[in-house]
Order: structure tokens, then C-alpha cells, then sequence
């Protein structure tokens, strides 16, 4: 990184967002079985963090808190339920 875009991020003011993701109800069931393995993309900007995949539940509970890192022109956080496939791509659920 170029030391001048280093200097415009140490000066930029911060704070931290604390998100409690808790749970999720009445998720489709995307297996053959009726159920799904849901876990939860985070994200705000580029920055991204996983909750933990919650197997078989179409009501996952996952009571998991996350920190963001959060500048002025930071303004959305996006939460995106996903189904775990082990075997091909992972599916969307919800945003």
C-alpha cells in the first residue's frame, strides 16, 4: 500500500461495531432431506466475517457477536444467510 493512502487511513476516525447475530426462523429447506445447514455472511465494505454453519435446522440459532472496524463512509452492514453444500456451490437463503 502506497505510504500516502497509509496516512489517509491512520487519520480517518474509527469505531468499532459490535453485531449479536442471534437467530433465524422460517428458513427454506434448500437439501433433499427438508432441511438446510445455514451460516451467515457478514459484511460491511469490503470486509466480511462467517458465523459458524448450524447442520440440518430451518431454525439455526447462533447467538455469535462480531466486530467491525467501522469508518465514516461505512454506512451498510449486509447480512446474508447461506446453505452450506459440501459438494457444489452454496446456496443463497435470504438477504
Amino acid at each position: 500500500m502506497p505510504e500516502a493512502q497509509l496516512a489517509e487511513l491512520l487519520r480517518r476516525d474509527f469505531k468499532t461495531l459490535s453485531v449479536h447475530l442471534k437467530k433465524a426462523t422460517a428458513l427454506a429447506a434448500k437439501d433433499k432431506s427438508g432441511h438446510s445447514d445455514p451460516y451467515c455472511v457478514l459484511s460491511i465494505g469490503n470486509r466480511k466475517l462467517n458465523s459458524s454453519v448450524i447442520k440440518k435446522t430451518l431454525n439455526p440459532v447462533w447467538d455469535e457477536l462480531f466486530d467491525f472496524e467501522v469508518f465514516d463512509d461505512d454506512k451498510k452492514l449486509t447480512i446474508t444467510c447461506w446453505d452450506k453444500d459440501l459438494f457444489g456451490k452454496d446456496f443463497g437463503m435470504l438477504k
